[in-house]
């Protein structure tokens, strides 16, 4: 292993001429879970231009069209007044196009008024939230070893990745050349880990809303859980507190939140990061549908109360990704509103019995009620908890009578499938021999086994 003292000496001597941005001084959890979002908006915007394309620009939120590249929405804060107006301009943009585009779109806790996640869901994106993070770089203690032979640096062009595919998007040189074309911003920085040569690691550095912005860290597999993806974490992030800078965020995978929080960084916020196709965009919702989602997001009862006197069939009312209003409510974090629908006659879905944490719930559920499938994935609650590693509901759903070799929509994957690849290794043993098939018995072949045996 190589000496703590050397790891990060090369990748602190890069020397930075231009002035950089300045830098939040002091900040409380909603300043930085605003900064999360507004790193990501401007990062968006830098990797579009960069990429070729063209970016659109309103109070709080900008849309990019990429020919093969970033392509989507980002918000950062919508006013009350402006959300549905400006939502409807920039989904109708992606609209309008004849060729089917696959629109990213992101937005945090903070994005907008009470009822922006609703009004997302009634266009038809189907949120996937992820845990936006902070760390303060005072408090940093790095504490790193690499593999003999492994050395970290900033990475000064990409002519690397013509021999070897990088690390976290392979061989798709349209992405790789853009992320390198944003150099020129002189706010982005890139960080190498490598061995004789040959990229194992990475991680990018950007500058932007007062804070340090961390993306696309990502090990090659043959690399992994030897240290190298924490490492080029670090780097970027003692780089920054080199130029100055007090706070880091990131967006994290379920499976590198844990990394993330033994370095320092703790929860601000949840980031909404998830894609719609622009076919869905084509219909803006009737204003029924809207009210409806709307109401259920920002957990108004007296409004909601009115939706029910005015429309039949309110609770099975569902979004154009299969969401009800039910299923609007736990997305949007409302707990309270969520067990007032069910008191009041809505469906309890084994989704929303598992995000909610009712457990005893979920363990009277029938087999067909845990098997049916939710959302644009098309994936079972049985795939979720796999995905968040969540062994003692695995081991409750299979034991109600959970199938464990079905397969999502989207993917074609079974439950160990999404465990495997979000790295849950205890998920993935559980799964394993949960999904076994039991052999047939046949008479012929017991009877020739022991007849060898004797």
């Amino acid at each position: 292993m190589a000496k703590q003292v050397d790891v990060f000496r090369k990748v602190l001597k890069h020397r930075v001429r231009e002035p950089v941005p300045k830098a939040l001084e002091r900040g409380s959890d909603a300043r930085l879970a605003r900064a999360v979002v507004e790193n990501m908006r401007v990062f968006r915007s830098r990797l579009a231009r960069a990429g070729g394309g063209k970016v659109y620009s309103e109070r709080g939120i900008d849309w990019m069209d990429t020919p093969k590249g970033e392509t989507g929405v980002a918000i950062t804060h919508l006013a009350q007044g402006e959300a549905g107006k400006l939502l409807a301009r920039a989904f109708g943009f992606f609209a309008r196009q004849r060729k089917e585009t696959r629109v990213v779109v992101s937005a945090g806790d903070m994005s907008g008024p009470a009822d922006l996640m609703g009004r997302l869901i009634a266009w038809g994106v189907h949120p996937t939230f992820l845990p936006g993070m902070a760390a303060d770089l005072e408090a940093l203690h790095p504490d790193v070893q690499l593999p003999e032979g492994v050395a970290l640096s900033v990475s000064e062009d990409g002519r690397i990745y013509r021999r070897y595919p990088h690390p976290l998007h392979g061989d798709d040189r349209s992405i790789v050349k853009a992320r390198f074309a944003l150099l020129k911003t002189k706010r982005v920085w890139h960080f190498l880990a490598q061995q004789g040569g040959e990229p194992l690691g990475q991680a990018t550095l950007h500058l932007a809303g007062g804070v340090a912005g961390i993306y696309d860290v990502g090990v090659v597999p043959k690399a992994r859980r030897q240290g190298i993806g924490t490492a080029v974490t670090l780097a970027a992030c003692l780089f920054a507190r080199k130029l100055g800078y007090r706070y880091a965020v990131l967006w994290s995978s379920m499976e590198g939140e844990p990394v993330y929080q033994k370095l320092g960084f703790w929860q601000v916020c949840r980031v909404c990061y998830s894609d719609v196709s622009s076919k869905v965009l084509r219909e803006a919702p009737p204003l029924r549908d809207l009210a409806i989602a709307c109401a259920a997001s920002a957990g108004e009862r007296g409004r909601f109360c009115k939706l029910m006197r005015r429309y039949r069939g309110v609770f099975s009312w569902r979004s154009p990704t299969g969401m009800s209003p039910l299923g609007v409510a736990v997305a949007s974090g409302r707990a309270d509103f969520a067990g007032w629908m069910v008191d009041r006659g809505a469906e309890l879905d084994a989704f929303s019995a598992y995000k909610l944490g009712w457990l005893d719930a979920l363990g009277e559920m029938t087999p067909e009620v845990l098997n049916a499938p939710v959302g644009v994935h098309g994936s079972t609650v049985l795939h979720q908890a796999a995905y968040e590693g969540n062994i003692d509901v695995i081991r409750l759903l299979l034991k109600r009578g959970a199938d464990a070799t079905v397969r999502d929509a989207m993917f074609e994957s079974t439950p160990q499938g999404w465990a495997k690849h979000f790295g849950q290794a205890k998920a993935v043993r559980v799964l394993a021999q949960a999904g076994r098939f039991k052999r047939r018995h046949n008479p012929k072949k017991t009877a020739r086994r022991r007849k060898a045996s004797t």
